[in-house]
């Protein structure tokens, strides 16, 4: 099942991973912004964009950081 809810980006939180804190409902939450991000991340501060929250996404996303033995934790990614 996906959800799409709207959520605001308040800060650039890791540039360098296309990171982000977005408001969503008055809960911060880290996001990616990889799917919408411009050439200037800090032009997405105080946009409203859509989250869309999976919950095969996370089993995907636990499963393949098992695979690696890296430590993954689930996020939302953000459309425009």
């Amino acid at each position: 099942m996906c959800l799409g809810i709207p959520g605001q980006i308040v800060e650039i939180t890791d540039p360098d991973r296309l990171m982000a804190m977005a408001d969503i409902s008055g809960v911060k939450r880290e996001v990616s912004v990889s799917c919408i991000a411009p050439a200037n991340l800090s032009a997405l501060v105080g946009e409203c964009k859509k989250g869309h929250v999976t919950r095969f996404s996370e089993i995907r996303a636990r499963r393949v950081a098992r695979k690696n033995k890296a430590k993954v934790r689930p996020s939302l990614a953000l459309a425009a």
